[in-house]
């Protein structure tokens, strides 16, 4: 139910929001009759924010889909979510659609397998490893099912502890090869998430190559309780989450944190001796040396994101937590289509 738990004041705010829509809307195009100028300039802030975020999306997600990807980031700084927009995009977004990824926790319509059956079942050691091709080496069995699914591994951090090292070497000797080779056995990539880098286990951190996502934090919300019900009550912003992410493609940039590159100014090269292609030229030469560093705002609908992020809830009590069982998200309209059916 769209209105369960809401105070006072967020009816309020809610009801008080579209009253100002319409103000500003309905009043000039009524009564005023700037009903043209109106709608027009309406449609054009509208579109034109639109294609800004879709492209910001879309270039993002053409950055990490198909390759291995460490997300970090503090707590409640969006990283599940971004993580979860991938998966989204790859079931659902047409011109990026892949296979549907495993994942070590449910999230979207992954299929959950244990870290320890993913990066166990191949086998191979290290001296297994060295020995070659001889004619009497042992074959693994090869699950059909993963070629070309990715494999999402939520919270490593907690699976993979650096400070368990020596016994986890004994207990998972084939773990840090079966990364190393799952591109070419598999033809899939690695997501890890964490909030510190090195919280992961050194073997498992130094195959995850390919670039780095950072996520920076969430607008319009808050950790605190009162503003995030202010937020939460508001028109159309309730339903979104702008979400800022810093991507690196190299492991020295993003441990660094690393600024992205900013182009000269118009102005700043008007009134500086500086010729005209510099820019472009000093922002070679920075990425040449510290790799690409892009920002993205990323636009999520929360109608994209199925997964909870209290994993270890359930893990460590064997049942969800309270915020899982909550009902899914619906807009006021869903609300009442329901209510009509007869359904709560």
């Amino acid at each position: 139910m769209i209105f369960k738990g809401w105070r006072w004041y967020q009816y309020c705010i809610y009801f008080f929001s579209w009253f100002i829509i319409f103000a500003f809307t309905l009043g000039p195009i009524f009564f005023l009759h700037w009903w043209p100028w109106v709608l027009t300039a309406a449609l054009i802030i509208y579109w034109v924010f639109r294609l800004y975020m879709w492209l910001h999306r879309r270039s993002y997600l053409w950055r990490v889909l198909g390759r291995s990807i460490f997300f970090a980031g503090p707590r409640e700084s969006g990283k599940g979510a971004v993580i979860a927009l991938g998966v989204y995009a790859m079931d659902h977004f047409i011109f990026m659609k892949r296979k549907t990824p495993l994942s070590s926790i449910a999230i979207g319509n992954c299929q959950v397998v244990s870290p320890y059956y993913y990066f166990e079942h191949l086998g191979y050691d290290f001296k297994r490893m060295i020995a070659g091709w001889s004619p009497n080496r042992k074959l693994s069995v090869k699950v059909d099912d993963w070629e070309g699914r990715d494999y999402i591994l939520l919270d490593g951090g907690i699976y993979f502890p650096s400070h368990e090292d020596q016994d986890l070497t004994r207990m998972f000797p084939a773990t840090s090869n079966f990364i190393a080779t799952a591109g070419h056995s598999y033809a899939s990539a690695l997501w890890t998430d964490s909030q510190n880098m090195l919280r992961l286990w050194i073997k498992l951190r130094e195959q995850v190559a390919d670039g780095f996502v950072l996520a920076c934090g969430v607008l319009f919300t808050s950790r605190r309780e009162f503003p995030r019900r202010i937020f939460s009550s508001i028109p159309w912003i309730r339903r979104y989450l702008v979400i800022k992410v810093r991507y690196y493609s190299l492991q020295e940039s993003f441990e660094a944190r690393m600024l992205p590159f900013y182009q000269v100014g118009v102005l700043d090269v008007a009134g500086s001796p500086l010729h005209v292609g510099a820019g472009l030229s000093n922002m070679k030469t920075f990425e040449a040396q510290h790799g690409i560093i892009k920002d993205y705002k990323l636009l999520v609908k929360r109608d994209w994101l199925r997964y909870d992020s209290r994993i270890f809830h359930e893990l460590f009590f064997g049942y969800k937590s309270p915020t899982s069982q909550l009902p899914e998200y619906k807009t006021v309209w869903q609300h009442i289509k329901l209510k009509l059916r007869g359904k709560k």
